[in-house]
């Protein structure tokens, strides 16, 4: 159950949602 996220452009899908959020908060950070 992952919110979304649009400050981050990220939209939740589905599962793995997750994979993508880390990957961009990593590249963000």
């Amino acid at each position: 159950q992952w919110a979304d996220l649009p400050e981050s452009g990220i939209d939740i899908a589905g599962r793995g949602s997750h994979r993508v959020y880390v990957k961009k908060k990593v590249a963000t950070e």
